[in-house]
């Protein structure tokens, strides 16, 4: 009888761990995009490009393998004195500990209101992830555990290029290399060309 193989949890225990799972976590980036006319959306789709419309018709050019990270633009850093507890207490005198508090979140997509035609970039904030240490690099330590904890762990950014079928599928692919091609004037590295 084949056994399976017991799957490792990931262990988050330095800033520099923490750093790099926060900053590629799946959900706590999202892919960049560019508006583009619908004429030009339509070409773009049917060449395999992902292409979204807004509620009052804006097309955006959504590209596979370029992201905003929320780990750039999303995070709060507050610096606080507390007492012994390790909260703010009303006695000032009683606050002399360094905390430092992080807050965090998705971003995404949407729109302000409803009934707006166009959708914009939105900053959330998911009060789960509040937390604080004496210094950044535990506070970011305790994040990166929180994050762990409440959305998963995820396979490296590779298996996200295995998926996407590479230049044989991938119009995001396909447009990178000829990029590379005239950026180079000649053969990519791995290019059999």
């Amino acid at each position: 009888m084949k056994q399976r193989a017991k799957k490792v949890r990931r262990v988050i225990a330095n800033a520099y761990d923490a750093y790099w799972f926060l900053k590629e976590h799946p959900a706590f980036r999202i892919r960049e995009r560019d508006a583009v006319s619908p004429s030009k959306a339509k070409k773009l789709a049917a060449r395999g490009f992902v292409i979204t419309t807004d509620n009052g018709g804006k097309c955006w050019r959504e590209h596979k393998h370029v992201h905003r990270h929320a780990l750039d633009c999303n995070l709060e850093t507050f610096y606080a004195k507390v007492d012994d507890k390790r909260v703010v207490n009303d006695d000032k005198s009683k606050n002399v500990n360094v905390e430092c508090w992080l807050e965090f979140g998705r971003l995404e997509y949407g729109y302000h209101y409803e009934g707006q035609p166009e959708s914009s970039l939105l900053h959330c904030h998911d009060y789960r992830l509040d937390c604080g240490a004496p210094t950044f690099d535990e506070a970011l330590v305790k994040l990166a555990n929180l994050v762990l904890k409440r959305h998963g762990d995820y396979e490296d950014d590779n298996a996200e290029y295995k998926r996407c079928g590479g230049e044989d599928s991938c119009a995001d692919c396909k447009e990178s290399k000829r990029f590379q091609k005239r950026l180079f004037r000649g053969p990519v590295v791995g290019d059999d060309a």
